[in-house]
């Protein structure tokens, strides 16, 4: 475990650096700029999400300074499994603002097992900000989630996240990229 690093209390170091010595298929999946939920079911032939929670909580203070948000707001916050074949390649972690959330209810309550990117990038005001990077560790936030349904747990797993912007509302979207899948 790294040095000052608190079991699942620990937040992940996100920059703006693509992270080093990824093999051209990790490249392909980090980097990828369009639905990630395209990119899925062309490469798995049964995609399933399997939803972990979507509930009003406090976003972590890395999720609040990169929203530019109150850090005393609730926020709905969605945590789901992107399965191939049932093994999960992607966790995702969604934050959505109050505001943003009331601008676009129908669709977060509607969403149900709904890949959060089919309802995105079908929407003709979308933007995206640049892409974060991060190496989540056994001590961060989110690994333990992440990896509960691996035999073998990596030392580290590529995340990356983006801000969305649906009509000037602002999520925010983590995505955790897990040794399942092929290449990586």
């Amino acid at each position: 475990m790294p040095a000052n690093c608190q079991k699942n209390v620990t937040e992940p170091v996100w920059g703006s650096s693509e992270p080093e010595d990824l093999s051209p298929e990790q490249r392909a999946w980090l980097l990828h700029q369009s639905s990630m939920t395209i990119k899925l079911k062309a490469n798995c032939s049964h995609l399933s999400v399997n939803m972990i929670e979507h509930a009003w909580k406090l976003p972590l203070s890395s999720e609040l300074k990169t929203l530019n948000w109150a850090s005393d707001e609730l926020a709905f916050i969605r945590e789901a499994e992107l399965k191939c074949q049932g093994k999960v390649w992607i966790y995702a972690r969604t934050i959505v603002p109050k505001p943003t959330f009331e601008a676009h209810a129908e669709a977060f309550l509607g969403m149900g097992d709904t890949p959060l990117g089919e309802y995105l990038f079908a929407q003709p005001d979308l933007q995206r900000s640049r892409f974060e990077f991060a190496q989540i560790q056994s001590c961060h936030k989110f690994y333990a989630a992440a990896t509960q349904h691996l035999s073998t747990k990596p030392n580290a797993i590529l995340a990356r996240r983006s801000l969305f912007y649906l009509a000037e509302h602002p999520l925010l979207l983590t995505e955790l990229f897990l040794p399942t899948i092929p290449g990586f």
